[in-house]
């Protein structure tokens, strides 16, 4: 447009940096590396919500067919029970983020290669040992 000032490049001040804009949205490494990392996590609310989701379906059940006749109001329990299974998922990963802090301070892993690699001390006693008296 012939109204509009045109902008001089030249004239900009730039940085002698080379700086990149970062992209805004996740790219499968980031996702991938974002489950690397809370792999144990993710996998203990997983098993968390199967039995979660077992019982809730179980008492959705049993309430529905022994204690309510109205079909509306079986409906109602079962749509209860999907309301409770969409909120189990938050709630146990709050919990287990909350628990796993304050419980956990090295992987058990890195624990058992730390006993592995631990070296046996030698105890001075002052009891001597009879070879004679060894069980048979």
């Amino acid at each position: 447009t012939k109204n509009s000032p045109r902008m001089n490049v030249s004239n900009c001040s730039t940085s002698s940096k080379n700086t990149e804009i970062p992209n805004p949205k996740p790219t499968n490494s980031m996702i991938v590396e974002l489950i690397n990392q809370h792999a144990e996590y993710i996998t203990r609310v997983g098993l968390h919500f199967l039995w979660q989701e077992t019982a809730i379906a179980v008492l959705a059940a049993l309430v529905s067919r022994y204690l309510i006749e109205s079909p509306h109001h079986r409906s109602a329990v079962h749509l209860l029970g999907l309301i409770a299974l969409a909120l189990c998922v938050p709630v146990t990963w709050v919990m287990l983020k909350e628990t796993l802090v304050t419980t956990v301070s090295q992987p058990a892993f890195s624990q058992l290669i730390q006993q592995e690699n631990a070296q046996p001390t030698i105890l001075e006693s002052s009891a001597q040992i009879d070879p004679s008296s060894s069980p048979p």
